[in-house]
């Protein structure tokens, strides 16, 4: 019964402040996850040239986000 259309701007204005939060957190990230994402992104590009950066997106969503979300508990992120 919640009107979609309505709650799109709040969805897309929640997305970009985690992804803002993410950006200026880049210099935590450990140095072998760079290493690593570089080396994806050059993989990537060497083949498929318009998608390296959706290759990196995919792999940090896919295996940081995507389990943080479904298990909030096994990264402290609540109680």
């Amino acid at each position: 019964g919640e009107n979609v259309a309505a709650n799109v701007p709040k969805l897309r204005a929640l997305v970009n402040t985690f992804f803002d939060t993410i950006l200026q957190r880049l210099e935590v990230f450990p140095q072998p996850g760079r290493v690593l994402l570089k080396f994806l992104k050059e993989r990537v590009a060497a083949v498929f040239p318009n998608s390296r950066v959706r290759a990196v997106g995919a792999l940090l969503f896919l295996r940081f986000v995507c389990p943080a979300l479904f298990s909030p508990e096994n990264f402290f992120l609540c109680k």
